[in-house]
């Protein structure tokens, strides 16, 4: 699979966009980023698995 010049571009974008957003969240405490990252993604997980639930139950 191959990106186009125009997903390149956006992708580009897109990480800029992210190191500055970074930046801005964990710049009083690096350290933290590794512990909230994985609070959130945890919390992803948890409303997956929620979502789940509650399609299987409409079923």
């Amino acid at each position: 699979m191959k990106i186009t010049a125009l997903g390149e571009s956006e992708l580009k974008r897109t990480r800029a966009a992210r190191a500055k957003l970074d930046e801005r969240l964990f710049a009083h405490n690096p350290r933290r980023k590794q512990e909230i990252m994985a609070e959130l993604n945890e919390l992803s997980d948890r409303w997956a698995e929620l979502a789940a639930e509650l399609a299987a139950a409409e079923d």
